[in-house]
């Protein structure tokens, strides 16, 4: 099932913070799998850490400048 990228923003933003809650809670609330919860996380996670935000600044739109050089880093990771 395809989820919107508002969807998705709102479900890693109740994974972290003080009052973040694990994947595997909120899999069981909101029927979603565990495994796809721990993805998005950790798909957020390692673009912002590329760029030093904090997890308190990581916000739905990080700006065109930030994704073109975060797609820019990727094509150099994946390789030609």
């Amino acid at each position: 099932m395809p989820y919107s990228q508002m969807f998705k923003h709102k479900m890693i933003q109740k994974m972290i913070g003080s009052d973040a809650i694990s994947a595997t809670a909120l899999s069981k609330q909101i029927d979603v799998p565990q495994t796809t919860l721990s993805t998005w996380l950790r798909k957020r996670r390692n673009q912002f850490m590329l760029c030093r935000c904090k997890p308190t600044q990581w916000k739905y739109d990080h700006g065109p400048e930030n994704a073109q050089w975060l797609e820019r880093r990727r094509k150099t990771q994946d390789g030609p």
